[in-house]
């Protein structure tokens, strides 16, 4: 059989890759790789999907939701909700125990085309995180904030009470980054704005309310937000390039070269300001949600991160697509998973000893990378991430826990889980408010991308300049939110509310 994929840094080649060769002897399936080139994968599918000249099996494509629907309805997908029912009493057991998985691949038609990829991962799923220096904190005999008010009266302290000791006014209380697509979780309104409004910057910053789909940037809460911002920002609580400024320049922040200046900052993860075990991340801590001044105290937890809906995909091109399907389905077995993750027990891989934990602090099964080769490097004895993959916390039946090196001040993996599980997965909003994965159809799709840009743009912009106080909320919020709706905010909202409710209220 035919499977395209695209190129893997961490693995050199899959042909002989000594994965395939062992799944080859197993299954008695032989496969032609047609490799395409990672940063050309997007031209590469289109082009195979529009000449018909189809492989067998699409893996690691990202093959969207919205091309599920268009190539399976014009023949070029299979359906694949029999061949579960009948040969992946796995991925059955999986829609029972993982929450909106089934939901998710099954689109409007009925059908599902493609199976997905579970790694659960805690702290990827509560994102919009905020760092803080523990050492100043210490310095100055000040507790962690819990309130937007704390935050600011520690952020003034910071600025005032000299909590390096280096005599200088050097410390800069509170930074972020922008991303080149503009405002995202380590963006100075990736952690604060949850305290005044459901803010979830990686659904455009869309959300469901009751069924019905809204925009956070044209709600007061977002308007509270941004004054509460612009009060930090006016008072130099905020470096004026937290606005503006890429990771790599939050990076040299962070990393200073000399006494450290850096109080706090938003982001998914604390290396953010110095990459390395032992690092000046570990001078810093989680904040936890901070209560907003109504009272709100929430942080986004999203249910669908870990999954990837766009794993794999059979076409109809292929002469057997049951076979196909098995070659694919029994990847998820527990203990074919590990060796097409990590290789070979005793060799790459071995069963933990007593004593040995994995980042939630309980015994683990295994222990990985003992070759000494990490996730990253390259290595040809295993497929690493490719192919199919059903581990969830709420399914451990199909994971195995991992055994980690170091303690909570030396491997950032024990911070991320710890940091997570007890300062922001108790504070979850209603998971029925983070947007789903939807479906467009064409003409959808090409309405939002009318749109979405233009909007994107110019929130972006606005919120910038709400926040330095170039425009005034209190003379400038109306115009704006008019703006938006000049510019197709009205129309936007109703492509993605048809698509819901095509999707999640049949």
């Amino acid at each position: 059989m035919k499977v395209m994929v695209p190129t893997q840094g961490n693995v050199i080649d899959f042909e002989t890759n000594d994965f395939t060769k062992y799944y080859e002897d197993l299954t008695n399936i032989h496969i032609d790789w047609l490799v395409i080139p990672s940063g050309e994968r997007e031209t590469k599918v289109n082009l195979a999907l529009a000449s018909k000249d189809l492989p067998d099996i699409f893996t690691s494509c990202k093959i969207s939701l919205s091309q599920q629907m268009v190539y399976g309805q014009s023949g070029a997908f299979l359906p694949l909700n029999d061949y579960i029912d009948k040969y992946s009493s796995i991925l059955k057991e999986g829609f029972n125990k993982i929450v909106g998985l089934k939901e998710a691949i099954t689109l409007p038609d009925g059908n599902i085309y493609a199976l997905p990829y579970v790694d659960d991962n805690p702290h990827t799923s509560a994102q919009q995180k905020m760092w803080i220096n523990k050492e100043w904190l210490e310095a100055l005999n000040l507790k962690l904030p819990t309130t937007t008010e704390e935050f600011y009266e520690v952020l003034k302290a910071f600025k005032e009470r000299d909590p390096n000791g280096n005599g200088k006014p050097d410390e800069i209380p509170l930074t972020a980054c922008v991303s080149s697509s503009g405002l995202d979780n380590s963006s100075i309104i990736g952690f604060i704005m949850d305290s005044f409004v459901f803010n979830d910057l990686n659904n455009n910053q869309l959300y469901v309310d009751n069924g019905v789909i809204k925009a956070s940037y044209v709600q007061d809460g977002y308007r509270e937000g941004l004054r509460y911002l612009n009060r930090l920002y006016k008072e130099g609580l905020i470096a004026p390039t937290a606005l503006t400024q890429s990771s790599d320049e939050l990076k040299a922040q962070g990393e200073n070269g000399g006494d450290v200046i850096l109080g706090a900052f938003p982001g998914l993860v604390p290396t953010a300001v110095n990459i390395g075990q032992g690092g000046r991340w570990t001078k810093y801590v989680a904040v936890e949600p901070l209560t907003g001044p109504d009272g709100t105290k929430q942080t986004i937890v999203n249910p669908y991160a870990g999954m990837d809906f766009t794993r794999t995909v059979i076409t109809t091109a292929c002469k057997y697509p049951a076979a196909a399907f098995r070659w694919v389905a029994e990847q998820y077995d527990k203990d074919m998973n590990q060796r097409a993750l990590f290789g070979v027990e005793g060799v790459n891989w071995r069963w933990a000893e007593k004593g040995e934990v994995s980042r939630d602090g309980q015994q683990a099964d295994v222990v990985i990378f003992i070759d000494g080769v990490s996730w990253t490097d390259q290595q040809n004895y295993c497929w690493r991430s490719i192919g199919v993959r059903l581990e969830k916390s709420s399914f451990p039946e199909n994971m195995y826990k991992q055994g980690l090196q170091g303690d909570i001040n030396t491997n950032i993996e024990f911070l991320l889980y710890k940091e997570t599980i007890e300062k922001y997965v108790p504070y979850g909003a209603p998971a029925s408010m983070v947007l789903p994965p939807l479906v467009f159809d064409e003409v959808q799709s090409a309405t939002i991308g009318d749109y979405q840009t233009v909007i994107k743009s110019y929130v972006n912009e606005m919120t910038v300049r709400f926040i330095n106080g170039d425009i005034s909320l209190d003379t400038g919020w109306d115009s704006y939110v008019k703006e938006l709706y000049n510019k197709g905010l009205d129309k936007y909202l109703e492509v993605y509310q048809k698509a819901y409710d095509q999707k999640y209220k049949r």
